[in-house]
């Protein structure tokens, strides 16, 4: 090999480092946007959290203190805000913009800056028989001026539905979907907060 091969070579290998290393770069300038958990704190204690397929958006959940903390970013800045489970007005599992599952408070407790939470009938359409979905997102809405809805959009890309990705996909949202159910019947069941209700276990289920 001549000199010219041992340039090129040289040059090709500055570069692949000088690629490589803009990457890494990119990818810690993301990390310190995306929204997080710290997971432990004086008021708040993540039992579970979920986050969408992009960690843009997540949630977390203190299955002591029932309370729930919504992850997101703010003009590039990390959010973690933190909810008391009554909070929780409805909880929607939306297939390609479909509403195909919906939960909602019975009891008539509103925001008025939030005005008036369409009425559910009480049934939602059945799943798309496509072979592919789109997008799969697990919707909430909140009594909260700041933040009246919060989205965690688990699938985002023309996936086979059935198929491993939309499988998990679709058992992480069903579970959330489920321990939110838990916590607006709950809600449904007292108007203000009560420090003996019982604990939640992780499947949502009261202990």
């Amino acid at each position: 090999m001549d000199w010219v091969s041992y340039l090129l070579s040289g040059l090709g290998l500055a570069l692949l480092y000088r690629l490589v290393a803009a990457n890494l770069r990119g990818i810690r300038a993301n990390n310190k946007k995306m929204p997080h958990d710290r997971g432990q704190g004086r008021d708040f204690t993540t039992s579970q959290s979920l986050h969408s397929h992009d960690g843009s958006t997540g949630l977390a959940f203190d299955r002591h203190r029932k309370k729930l903390r919504l992850l997101y970013s703010l003009g590039g800045s990390p959010v973690a805000r933190t909810l008391d489970y009554h909070d929780l007005l409805a909880c929607e599992i939306r297939e390609d913009g479909r509403t195909v599952a919906k939960s909602e408070r019975a009891a008539k407790i509103r925001n008025p800056s939030l005005g008036r939470m369409p009425a559910s009938s009480g049934d939602s359409p059945a799943p798309s028989q496509d072979d592919r979905i789109g997008q799969l997102e697990l919707k909430l809405i909140l009594n909260d001026p700041a933040r009246a809805q919060h989205r965690v959009v688990l699938l985002d890309h023309p996936t086979r539905r059935g198929g491993p990705t939309h499988r998990q996909a679709d058992a992480d949202i069903q579970h959330w979907y489920r321990l939110m159910k838990v916590l607006i019947h709950q809600a449904d069941s007292t108007e203000t907060p009560e420090p003996g209700l019982r604990p939640l276990t992780d499947s949502g289920e009261a202990v």
